[in-house]
């Protein structure tokens, strides 16, 4: 399952619906302050709510102490609390299929069933969706609430879940069973009017099976007190309090009223698996592509020459790159040597240093086995392996100098090493979800601004990692303009992975008297822009050379 777009509104700066379109590397451009970090920093607060059910926050599971949300008040456009916060999350699921909630159940004797329907196969038709979450502040409770939670399925609308100003009453409505996802794809729109007109003007025998095998079902769930039924009742939920987002891997729990207690048991277990599979699930998925969600913060941190990396794993230390110093402490040869070969071959980063690993014991000079060392006695067979057991491994890494081989830290070389390898890390060893990144180019040489494209290209090509680079550089527009046009003209040189533009997405981000505006700048088969650069961009390079 993909990520494939996301849609904000009343977010910091961001007043009307702004649309994010995510291809495997999407690149945001434009002005200093113009609001590009607003677009990772969505994704850091969503996180906190699908994950944490925290729609206050202020540090988040990501950021850790080098992000600050300020909570909702902060995060509000304006800071004006009339104001909704609303988050639209777009998936593809084609490959993968929506959690099922299918439990065993009890009927009314006690007895224990798990029993087979053809109803189970109605979310696996489902491809595509997206869920709609609203955040306001509630007058009555004080603080901000999840007010509702909105499902879409294959371009039409399924449910909502709302929550009244309190949060004590939670209802299902706009529960739409006449979905496409219900029927049978042989059903025209022809039959499903007449058998409407039929069930509700009281003409003819409507065959409501044409409706879908669930239909029969939500009939039971509408009838009203007077014998009739009402498609847009709302049903009372029990399964979750205070908020409209539903509770991950938990069934949805109906009101039982007096109308409910004539459905038949399976009928009512099958009901509640399948729209809690069509309705839980989407939010579902959406929180596992969120806990993918990994950061690398504009300024990343040198490690301190006694470097010691965290035992416990924080994957808020991605955030100041430190992750990735823990990450190669603990990495095994394989990892390494890819790491070595992207950041000293010529063709690649050609940084002219490696990394290594060294272990070594650190042994006492009063030992038996130091003492007998330094005397030069002749050690016994079985006798250093055994002593040598009993002294502590240290890891140390260093850095070689590919000419000189001579060994340095982190500390004694240029800053730009410093900055590029947490970023070469976290490509290398994520292999999914949202790699977030602010300024990977900083304080590096452009040549290895355009080798940035390269590993890009390189991993997207592998896994399903999805790039999110927030940048200025030229130089790494250029070198993915490039790829595709070699692609396209079969002109890639020997070893280098191909490009197309289906799997680029170039964004250029700008604040307007309306709030921030997003212009999506498409690129062709041969490596052009199809819409221009906004005055400004890029030009500086033009005035320059052609004045």
């Amino acid at each position: 399952m993909k990520l494939t777009g996301m849609t904000i509104e009343n977010f910091k700066g961001i007043s009307k619906p702004v649309h994010i379109d995510f291809k495997p590397v999407t690149l945001l451009f434009g002005p200093n302050s113009a609001g590009k970090s607003t677009i990772v920093q969505a994704l850091h607060y969503a996180r906190e709510i699908f994950e944490r059910g925290n729609v206050d926050p202020d540090r988040t599971l990501t950021g850790g102490e080098n992000l600050d949300l300020g909570g909702f008040k902060n995060l509000v456009h304006n800071h004006e609390l009339s104001r909704p916060v609303i988050m639209k999350f777009e998936l593809d699921i084609e490959a993968d299929q929506l959690p099922e909630y299918r439990d065993w159940v009890e009927d009314d004797t006690g007895a224990a069933h798990y029993f087979e329907s053809d109803f189970y196969e109605i979310p696996a038709r489902v491809n595509s969706c997206w869920v709609e979450i609203v955040i306001k502040w509630s007058a009555v409770a004080e603080r901000p609430i999840l007010k509702s939670y909105r499902v879409d399925i294959s371009g039409k609308e399924l449910a909502k879940i709302e929550t009244s100003e309190d949060g004590r009453q939670i209802s299902l409505s706009n529960f739409n069973m006449l979905h496409p996802v219900f029927h049978d794809p042989e059903t025209t729109n022809d039959e499903i009017i007449r058998t409407l007109k039929e069930l509700f003007e009281g003409e003819g025998d409507p065959d409501v099976e044409k409706l879908g095998p669930m239909f029969p079902l939500f009939l039971e769930f509408s009838r009203d007190e007077a014998g009739g039924y009402d498609l847009h009742q709302p049903i009372g939920i029990t399964s979750q309090t205070q908020s409209a987002m539903p509770v991950w891997g938990r069934s949805l729990g109906f009101s039982s009223n007096n109308l409910l207690l004539n459905i038949d048991w399976e009928d009512q277990t099958i009901f509640t698996a399948i729209a809690s599979s069509l309705i839980v699930g989407p939010g579902e998925m959406v929180r596992d592509v969120l806990r993918k969600f990994k950061y690398i913060g504009p300024i990343r941190e040198v490690p301190k020459r006694n470097f010691h990396p965290s035992i416990t794993y924080d994957e808020s230390r991605w955030s100041n790159g430190l992750a990735a110093w823990d990450f190669l402490y603990k990495s095994d040869e394989a990892f390494i040597a890819e790491l070595n070969k992207w950041i000293s071959r010529e063709d690649k980063f050609n940084t002219g240093y490696r990394v290594e690993l060294k272990k070594t014991y650190e042994l006492d000079v009063n030992s038996p086995l130091a003492i007998s060392l330094q005397s030069g006695d002749i050690i016994e067979e079985d006798f250093a392996p055994n002593e040598l057991n009993r002294f502590p491994v240290k890891t140390q890494l260093v850095l070689k100098e590919e000419f000189s081989r001579i060994e340095v830290h982190p500390q004694d070389i240029g800053v730009g090493i410093s900055q590029v390898l947490p970023v070469i890390v976290a490509s290398l060893s994520s292999r999914e979800g949202i790699i977030a990144m602010e300024q990977p180019e900083l304080h590096i040489h452009p040549a290895l601004q355009v080798a940035l494209g390269d590993l890009f290209i390189a991993r997207v090509n592998e896994n399903d990692a999805c790039f999110l680079i927030e940048t200025h550089s030229e130089h790494l527009i250029l070198r993915l303009l490039r790829r595709i046009r070699e692609t396209t003209e079969n002109e890639l040189p020997p070893g280098v992975d191909g490009f197309t533009s289906d799997k680029l997405s170039v964004l250029y981000l700008d604040k307007k008297d309306s709030g921030l505006e997003v212009l999506k700048l498409d690129v062709d088969d041969t490596g052009d822009f199809e819409t221009e650069w906004p005055k400004g961009f890029f030009e500086e390079r033009d005035e320059e050379l052609f004045f």
